[in-house]
């Protein structure tokens, strides 16, 4: 009798150690909590190191170049589709932006967790946070963004915001023992943003909300925030250079709207737009979407940009209009 106490013992050590690590399972979250967290373009990047300040979970890494800028009709190098292979979580722009994931998805890993950091239009904002590889090979606006919502929500603080928050959530989610820093450090950046939004609104009230012809989409945002009225877009497809017709066209309709300005990106056809301010004798102006970025750029680097682009914008609209 005396022998089987010690074997009792034992047995009663292992079933309590059984009992704990089931419970440790049952309560462990469902998604993935660390791994390499691969960010598809440079804002992205830039908001996910800044939600994710102070806490290592992730390893986080970015996908494309930081000066790739948009990547419209982008075809991934070996060495970016390797970076997806590995990756355990893809944090993306979503809206179609990233229409090269169509086919670059078939090297990822059928678990990825993929965060889209814009969500549907409309509804509720918090919608749909992470998504399957299977569903999203599977989506329309992946392949085909010029048809479907904007996707240049990161082009405008106020919108930035949006995508801020969502990533927050996404990673608060995947890593839920963070999810008070994730959150704490989003709603500082947010704070900022909608600071810096509020600064780009009452300029433009101030400056009477000039007309403006842009490089493209990229600036609907930001000039829907600042109370521009956008005329028309050079491209009326992005990446694609007007016909002379469509020139043509444009010469008129500034000269008809009284056009104050001409905005184009860094990565726009900055020659095209400056040919169509000297016909028009409209002044250009290269203002920054902060769609690229160096790879090391500080957390404050979007707001940086952010104001530096009102101080052109707010000069720009100030001087005097040329005589035509």
């Amino acid at each position: 009798m005396s022998r089987s106490r010690p074997f009792n013992r034992l047995r009663a050590a292992m079933l309590a150690a059984l009992i704990c690590l089931s419970a440790a399972l049952l309560s462990a979250p469902p998604l993935r909590a660390s791994g390499n967290l691969l960010c598809s373009t440079f804002p992205m990047y830039l908001f996910t190191k800044n939600i994710s300040e102070g806490r290592d979970a992730f390893n986080i890494s970015l996908m494309l170049a930081g000066a790739q800028g948009c990547p419209h009709d982008y075809a991934p190098t070996p060495a970016e589709l390797e970076r997806l292979s590995q990756a355990n979580i893809l944090v993306m722009n979503g809206r179609g932006l990233e229409s090269f994931l169509g086919q670059a998805l078939e090297v990822a890993k059928a678990d990825i967790q993929i965060v889209d950091a814009s969500g549907p239009e409309g509804g509720d904002p918090l919608a749909d946070l992470i998504v399957s590889r299977a569903d999203l090979m599977g989506h329309e606006e992946l392949h085909d963004h010029d048809h479907g919502p904007n996707p240049h929500l990161f082009a405008a603080p106020g919108s930035a915001a949006r995508q801020v928050e969502r990533i927050a959530e996404a990673l608060a989610a995947l890593d839920p023992d963070g999810a008070e820093m994730y959150r704490a450090n989003a709603a500082r950046l947010i704070g900022d943003l909608k600071t810096i939004a509020a600064s780009f609104a009452e300029a433009g009230q101030k400056l009477g909300r000039p007309n403006v012809i842009v490089s493209h989409g990229i600036f609907d945002f930001m000039a829907e925030e600042m109370g521009l009225g956008v005329v028309a877009p050079i491209e009326e497809e992005d990446g694609v250079d007007p016909s002379p017709s469509r020139l043509t066209q444009l010469v008129a309709l500034a000269r008809e709207q009284n056009v104050k300005a001409i905005l184009v990106d860094p990565h726009g056809n900055v020659e095209l737009a400056r040919a169509l301010g000297a016909e028009t004798k409209i002044p250009v102006a290269v203002i920054d979407p902060v769609d690229s970025g160096p790879s090391d750029a500080p957390l404050e680097y979007y707001q940086g940009v952010m104001l530096t682009d009102l101080e052109v914008l707010v000069k720009l609209f100030s001087e005097p209009a040329a005589k035509k």
